[in-house]
């Protein structure tokens, strides 16, 4: 079993190696930062790099991992789970991610992030959205359609700086699919 001084070492090591890789990210692109510039902005050693990860995108996937996983618990913790409060909360998640998926784009790496999508998002689609169809080819494809449509919509958001509220964003991807919106929806700009 592990130390707890040594997880919340490694913890803590994550968080400073994430952040300083996002700084990095705001002026260069992912495929021009080294590890040793990583590692000396967050002032750690490449052992305790190396000890965490294995290549610079780890600690994307990581992060992006974590924020998948905090939607998926908030979602279904409540009592209510439906689809438009997992829209909703999709939203909000990636809102606390702003710098991330910006960083992403800027990059040309958004694809770390389609991965994860596919990963993810394919899962809840296939067993929430599309449960419907009684054909499997049809409701796999019904599913990567709504992953690539959250997907696109995320980074288009991005792209836009987020301004549109998390509610705002949810009503149109609901109002898509055809779904009536609950009422008391929040304004668009945030």
């Amino acid at each position: 079993m592990s130390n707890p001084s040594n997880q919340v070492r490694s913890a803590l090591t994550k968080e400073w190696i994430f952040n300083a890789l996002m700084i990095l990210m705001q002026t260069k692109n992912l495929n021009n930062i080294s590890i040793t510039e990583v590692c000396t902005k967050a002032g750690v050693s490449r052992m305790g790099f190396y000890r965490n990860y294995n290549i610079i995108e780890d600690v994307i996937v990581e992060r992006i991992d974590q924020v998948f996983t905090d939607f998926f618990d908030q979602a279904l913790a409540g009592e209510n789970f439906d689809n438009y409060y997992s829209t909703l909360l999709f939203f909000k998640c990636f809102r606390n991610e702003k710098i991330l998926v910006e960083n992403l784009v800027k990059s040309n790496v958004s694809y770390l992030l389609l991965a994860k999508c596919n990963e993810y998002l394919h899962k809840l689609a296939t067993r929430i959205v599309v449960k419907t169809y009684d054909d499997s080819f049809k409701e796999n494809y019904i599913a990567k359609f709504y992953v690539g449509g959250f997907y696109c919509v995320l980074i288009e958001w991005a792209l836009n700086g987020m301004k549109e509220s998390d509610t705002y964003m949810a009503d149109i991807l609901y109002e898509f699919c055809g779904v009536t919106i609950p009422k008391g929806n929040a304004e668009k700009i945030v």
